[in-house]
C-alpha cells in the first residue's frame, strides 16, 4: 500500500509540476495537491498586498461554482478535447500566469513606463496576461478570434441539435440596429414560432472574479438597452450570449437559455453542449491567437527568448 501512495503521490507531483507549479504532495491525499496548487497559486498571484483584503479575495474560488467552467465537461468531441500543450496554456491562463514575452504596444492609453516594460519584457506574469488580453494594440485579432470562435460554436451546436438558425453575415447587415450602418445579432435562432436574437460578446476584463462578474452583468444590460428599439420593431427575443475571456458564462446568459432548455428538457446534451463546446472554442481560439502575436512579434525583430509555455512531453494524469 505504501509503494503504491508513492508512486500515485509521484504522478500527482510530475502533474502539477507540467503546468510550472509547486506543490507539497501528502501521500495519505495526493490528489489533494491539484486542489490545493490551484488555490494556492491562484490566490497568492492575483490578490492584493493588502492582508486584510486576503480573507474576502480568497473566496473566490468559491464564488465560481455558481459558473459553468471549461474544467467541469467531459471530453465529448473534438471541440472539447485540449491537448496537453492547451490544456496547460487554458490553466495558465485562467490562473493569469502566462510567461511575458517582448511585444511593442503602440495604443496611446499605455502608460510609458508600461511600454517599455512590455518591449522588454520586465512585467509581472499576472499584469502580463491582463495587459494582453485587454490591450486592443497588442491582442491585434485576438477579440475578432475568440468571437468568431464562441459564434461558430453555437451555431455548430444548434444545428447539431435540429435547431434552424443562421449566421448573419458581417459584410451585409440586413438586420442591423435602427440607426446604425452596422451591428446586430450574431445568430437568429428559430423555435416553435419565437425568433431568437443571440448577440455573442466576450468581456475583455481579467480582474478577479467579483469585477468579472459585474462586468458580464454590465455587458448583459447593455446589450438589452442597444436592442430595445430592435425588439419591438421585430419582435424578435433578445439573448445576449455573454461570456468572459476565461471561458465563465453570465448568470444572465443561462437565466434567458431556461425557455430554450425547458422546451427540450428531454435532450440533456444540449444544455451542456451550448455552454461547453463554446467556452472550449474560445479558449482554443485564445491560444491559438497568442501563439501567433508571439510568431508576429518575433518576425517583426521582437527578440522571443522565453517562450508563453514551454511544450513537455505528455504525463500521465493521476
Amino acid at each position: 500500500m505504501s509503494f503504491l501512495l508513492d508512486q500515485r503521490a509521484r504522478r500527482v507531483k510530475e502533474y502539477v509540476e507540467s503546468f510550472g507549479l509547486t506543490a507539497p504532495v501528502p501521500q495519505d491525499k495526493p490528489l489533494d495537491t491539484l486542489t490545493s496548487a490551484w488555490r494556492v497559486y491562484w490566490v497568492n498571484s492575483c490578490v492584493p498586498r493588502d492582508k486584510k483584503l486576503r480573507p474576502l479575495q480568497a473566496m473566490r474560488d468559491v464564488s465560481l461554482t455558481r459558473y459553468h467552467s471549461f474544467l467541469e465537461i467531459l471530453p465529448q468531441n473534438n471541440y472539447t478535447k485540449f491537448t496537453d500543450d492547451e490544456f496547460r496554456f487554458a490553466v495558465l491562463h485562467r490562473l493569469r500566469l502566462l510567461t511575458p514575452f517582448p511585444v511593442k504596444c503602440s495604443n496611446s492609453e499605455t502608460p510609458p513606463e508600461l511600454m517599455r516594460r512590455l518591449s522588454a519584457a520586465e512585467i509581472s506574469r499576472t499584469e502580463f496576461t491582463g495587459h494582453l488580453q485587454s490591450c486592443c494594440s497588442c491582442a491585434k485579432f485576438l477579440f475578432s478570434r475568440r468571437h468568431e470562435a464562441v459564434v461558430g460554436a453555437i451555431k455548430r451546436v444548434c444545428k447539431f441539435h435540429g435547431y434552424d438558425c443562421r449566421v448573419l453575415s458581417h459584410q451585409q447587415r440586413t438586420l442591423t440596429l435602427p440607426g446604425n450602418a452596422r451591428g446586430g445579432a450574431d445568430i437568429l435562432l428559430y423555435h416553435n414560432g419565437t425568433t431568437y436574437a443571440m448577440d455573442a460578446t466576450v468581456v475583455k476584463e481579467t480582474s478577479p472574479s467579483e469585477t468579472t462578474k459585474n462586468a458580464m452583468t454590465k455587458a448583459f444590460r447593455k446589450k438589452m438597452q442597444q436592442y430595445e428599439e430592435y425588439a419591438k420593431k421585430t419582435k424578435h427575443v433578445v439573448l445576449p450570449f455573454v461570456m468572459s475571456v476565461y471561458g465563465l458564462i453570465a448568470p444572465e446568459t443561462l437565466n434567458a437559455l431556461r425557455p430554450i432548455f425547458r422546451v427540450h428538457r428531454t435532450d440533456v446534451d444540449f444544455r451542456s453542449d451550448v455552454l461547453s463546446i463554446p467556452q472550449c472554442c474560445m479558449l482554443k481560439a485564445t491560444s491559438a491567437a497568442i501563439m501567433e502575436i508571439e510568431s508576429m512579434n518575433k518576425l517583426n525583430g521582437m527578440p522571443i527568448s522565453i517562450p508563453i509555455f514551454t511544450p513537455s512531453p505528455p504525463t500521465p494524469h493521476p
